[in-house]
């Protein structure tokens, strides 16, 4: 990262000095300043070059990283996030690992998000109203929408995704420090959109499992 913003420095620095000239030709036109055409197309042709170089060799494997899935490894967290007006719903998979069914017909106040709590994995399944992460673990969010469109939006994590009914979409992400930070809706979903906010907990492992521990008690 520290790489990528000296790069983008430099270029910074290299188009101010382009404009300068420019502008310094322009108000001294004549002999010399033909003779200084050349450094200027020069300066210009290597402004391209690296403009060329980072777009190739830095931007586009970026973006093809990024665009290529969720993290694919075992110790990725993945939870089922549903939005609806005006509340956040998070899912998570019990001690087994594995979701149980979720189906739209069972949504009720009591059962939020549809959990099927008969089906193969479904009775030890965590729903709760707050998202906990452990830190320093990849979280793998799949959001959805029973309603309206929404926007799951964590600033500090830099997190944003459009949130829509009938489609699941992904998003993951990790907690470097502890703390409480605000879940925002950016998405104008309805009148009270306002008042449309979360929370992530970032948690140490130990006081992540406690919260899953205290979670589960309360299914019994």
């Amino acid at each position: 990262m520290v790489g990528l913003f000296s790069l983008m420095g430099a270029l910074l620095l290299g188009w101010c000095i382009y404009i300068a000239w420019v502008a310094y030709e322009r108000m001294h036109r004549g002999t010399e300043a033909a003779a200084r055409t050349g450094i200027v197309a020069s300066v210009t042709l290597g402004l391209v070059v690296v403009e060329v170089a980072m777009l190739f060799g830095l931007a586009l494997p970026m973006w093809r990283s990024r665009m290529t899935g969720p993290p694919s490894s075992s110790n990725a967290l993945a939870v089922r996030v549903v939005a609806e007006r005006y509340l956040w719903h998070f899912h998570y998979p019990g001690p087994d690992g594995q979701f149980g069914d979720a189906r739209p017909e069972l949504i009720t106040k009591d059962n939020p998000v549809g959990l099927d709590r008969r089906s193969a994995h479904g009775a030890d399944d965590i729903v709760t109203t707050s998202l906990h992460v452990p830190i320093g673990q990849q979280v793998v969010a799949q959001l959805t929408s029973k309603d309206a469109i929404h926007s799951f939006g964590v600033n500090e994590f830099r997190v944003k995704q459009d949130v829509i009914p009938g489609i699941v979409a992904t998003v993951w992400f990790s907690a470097a420090a502890t703390g409480r930070f605000d879940i925002v809706c950016s998405g104008l979903c309805g009148p009270g959109h306002d008042q449309m906010r979360g929370v992530v907990v970032a948690e140490s492992a130990e006081a992540f499992a406690e919260f899953l521990a205290r979670a589960a008690k309360g299914l019994q």
